[in-house]
């Protein structure tokens, strides 16, 4: 899709979740990172941003992702602030925050089983039933 479009919002987004989750940080920022300008800084995007910095060790920009996130989220509603906290290794805010988004009703946490993201929370009991009280099989 990509070779077709290379600014395909949906593609880059992806594919930078893609490389994320195979620790190739560089290419998964650099996919990212213009995601994130195509979209005009959709929260959504910047949450995964924050979080792929966190996993590469760079916790400066992940941080100042996160400012910028909690900003959004003073006017709006953001879920994807969990994912920001994912990266930072901060699982009680992991868990705070999905909970809000099962509260609100997010659309996203229907992703919550196969969430590719990293960390402590993800063998927390509380994990698990929120999992359960979406409703997805937990494994």
């Amino acid at each position: 899709m990509l070779e077709t479009d290379p600014d395909y919002l949906w593609a880059l987004w992806r594919i930078g979740s893609s490389y994320a989750s195979k620790s190739m940080f560089q290419e998964a920022i650099d996919a990212l990172e213009k995601a994130a300008k195509l979209s005009g800084r959709s929260p959504s995007i910047l949450g995964t941003l924050a979080e792929t910095y966190g996993l590469a060790g760079h916790k400066g920009p992940a941080r100042q992702l996160l400012r910028e996130i909690e900003a959004l989220s003073r006017k709006q509603y953001v879920p994807a602030i969990a994912f920001a906290y994912a990266g930072l290794g901060d699982s009680e805010r992991v868990l705070e925050w999905l909970e809000k988004a099962y509260q609100q009703r997010e659309q996203g946490i229907a992703w919550l089983a196969v969430w590719e993201a990293h960390g402590a929370y993800r063998s927390d009991p509380r994990f698990h039933e929120l999992i359960r009280r979406v409703g997805l099989p937990d494994e």
